[in-house]
C-alpha cells in the first residue's frame, strides 16, 4: 500500500481558483485511486461551504480494507487579491483617484499584453512584487490604450508596467515582460535615493517606481492659476534637470533635483 503524505488539488469558487496544499496524516493509507478521489471529491464538498474560506482543519473518512479512517488534513487559507478590479477608463491618462479608487490608463500601440505591477516601498529594495493584475485586452483595453480601475487600500503603493509584444530592434521593438517600467505619465516616481545604484548583485530591477495617488494626496496649489501668457510670449527652454546643477561648480545646496533648479531661477531670468 502506497502511503500518501501529501495531495495537491485545485478547488474552485465563485471568484477564484486556488492550488491548495494538503498535509496528510502520515498514518492513513490509501490502496487504490478511487479512494484517493473519494478523499479529493470529499475536501471539495467540504470547501464549498460557507466557512471553508476560515477552515484551517478538517476532518475526512476514508476506506482502508472496508473500515472507515479518520484523517486530519490542514488546509492554508486562501490568500485573498488585495484589490478589486474593474475595466476601467481609457482617460485620463497615468493614475488618477476618482470615485473610492483609482484608474490607470496608459499607451502602446503594439503591446500584446500589459500587466500592472503594484509594490510597496519596501517592496522596491527587497525585489518583489504585492500584486501583478494582467489586463484583458478585450476588457482593458480601448484601442491603443491599456486601462483598469482598482480599489483597495493604496497607502505606500507604488506601480510600474510590464509589456510583452515583439522584439525586433531593427523596427524599435524592444519588448521585453520581464522588465517592470515606469509610467510615462505618473504623478509622481520614487526611486532608491541614490541616482544610478544598481541593486544586490549589480540587479537593475527597478530603480524606480511611480507612486500611486489616492484622495486626500491631491496638490495644494495654495490659489496659484495658470498665467495664461500668449504663445507668441513664450520661451521654452528645455534641460536635463539632474544634469543642469550636479557639478560642484552649481554651488547649489541640493545639486542634481528640482530645488537645485529652484536655486537656480534668477540665473535663468537672467539669460532668458
Amino acid at each position: 500500500m502506497a502511503l500518501i503524505q501529501a495531495v495537491s488539488c485545485c478547488i474552485h469558487t465563485l471568484n477564484f481558483t486556488h492550488e491548495k496544499s494538503l498535509c496528510v496524516n502520515s498514518k492513513s493509507k490509501f490502496r487504490n485511486q478511487s479512494q484517493i478521489n473519494s478523499f479529493v471529491l470529499g475536501l471539495k464538498t467540504n470547501d464549498d461551504s460557507k466557512n471553508s474560506a476560515r477552515m484551517k482543519s478538517l476532518v475526512v473518512y476514508a476506506s482502508e480494507g472496508g473500515a472507515e479512517v479518520e484523517t486530519t488534513v490542514v488546509v492554508e487559507k486562501p490568500k485573498l487579491r488585495q484589490f478589486q478590479v474593474f475595466s476601467g477608463s481609457p482617460a485620463p491618462f497615468g493614475a488618477t483617484a476618482r470615485d473610492g479608487g483609482v484608474n490607470f490608463a496608459v499607451y502602446s500601440g503594439s503591446a500584446a499584453a500589459a500587466t500592472l505591477c503594484l509594490m510597496s516601498f519596501s517592496d522596491l529594495f527587497e525585489k518583489r512584487l504585492s500584486e501583478q493584475i494582467s489586463l484583458d485586452p478585450l476588457t482593458n483595453r480601448t484601442g491603443d490604450i491599456w486601462h483598469v480601475f482598482l480599489k483597495g487600500d493604496f497607502r505606500d503603493m507604488l506601480y510600474g508596467y510590464k509589456f510583452d509584444g515583439k522584439f525586433s530592434p531593427e523596427e524599435g521593438h524592444y519588448y521585453d515582460s520581464s522588465q517592470i517600467l515606469i509610467d510615462p505619465y505618473a504623478k509622481a516616481v520614487l526611486s532608491r535615493g541614490n541616482f544610478g545604484v544598481l541593486g544586490p548583485d549589480d540587479d537593475c530591477w527597478p530603480q524606480m517606481a511611480c507612486m500611486v495617488p489616492f484622495a486626500n494626496t491631491e496638490f495644494d496649489w495654495e490659489g496659484d492659476l495658470p498665467l495664461k501668457l500668449p504663445q507668441r510670449d513664450l520661451v521654452i527652454y528645455e534641460m536635463h534637470v539632474r544634469g543642469f546643477t550636479r557639478h560642484d561648480s552649481s554651488r547649489t545646496e541640493f545639486p542634481g533635483t528640482y530645488l537645485g533648479v529652484v536655486e537656480k531661477l534668477d540665473h535663468l531670468k537672467v539669460n532668458v
